[in-house]
């Protein structure tokens, strides 16, 4: 099991505001993302045995709680809680509680929006549904596309915008296609476009929006992927 939890603090400027500086006038707002995936049902801390120094040593490590408590200490009015998805399967918490127990824990933990991964297809597009049901959140994935009919039709936006201190912030949400398919199990009623294609239609239609780094008020897009592929390594 892999969980990230990363921090990244951006700078967004644009010219228009009332700050000055030595390149001309300017506005800043700082965003504070807070961003994990892959959590996989892993409430609990598990306990590990190290060795320093010739010294064995047991140490309690992971756990839910020691996520939402930092989570809870770094969050403020100027913070994006993001959940990049596979939120599910992997442990008991999930084999005897379908996910309501890890519903009912994300939804103390004041994520902002959450992005459909491919383990929360592993047991198909109802308990997709029953579990989005289940959120307080919203749930986003702009290049999975449900038919009309189907239980999933309506259940989730391509994107997610927030306003922080006075800047757009859009989230576009991306399932990676192919792992998805061979891995997971949704319906032939589901499809899944193109990843790159998908995003470059969604960044267009928020700049639309007003949702662009080159527009006032100060704003930026901000794109949250499932699954990444980097340096070579998949998690």
């Amino acid at each position: 099991m892999v969980v990230l939890f990363a921090i990244l603090t951006t700078v967004i400027s644009c010219g228009g505001g009332s700050v000055s500086s030595s390149v001309g006038t300017e506005k800043t707002t700082t965003v504070k993302i807070l961003h994990m995936n892959d959590t996989h049902s892993n409430n609990d801390a598990d306990g590990h045995e190290f060795t320093f120094n010739g010294v064995a040593t047991d140490v309690d490590m992971g756990g839910i709680a020691r996520a939402a408590a930092l989570i809870d200490h770094l969050k403020d009015d100027d913070t994006l809680v993001l959940h990049a998805g596979d939120a599910v399967q992997g442990t008991l918490y999930y084999t005897l509680f379908n996910g309501e127990a890890d519903a009912k824990i994300l939804n103390t933990m004041g994520f902002d929006v959450m992005v459909i991964g491919n383990h929360e297809f592993d047991d198909g597009d109802s308990f997709l549904s029953s579990f989005i049901d289940m959120l307080d959140f919203p749930v986003i994935s702009a290049n999975v596309i449900p038919e009309s009919t189907n239980v999933l039709a309506g259940k989730f936006e391509p994107y997610f915008i927030k306003e922080v201190n006075g800047a757009k912030i859009g989230i576009i949400g991306i399932t990676i296609a192919g792992k998805t398919k061979e891995s997971s199990n949704p319906s032939s009623e589901i499809t899944f476009e193109d990843e790159a294609e998908t995003v470059q239609k969604y960044v267009d239609e928020l700049k639309k929006k007003g949702i662009s780094k080159n527009r006032s008020p100060q704003s930026l897009w901000i794109l949250t992927v499932s699954e990444a592929r980097r340096n070579g390594y998949r998690h």
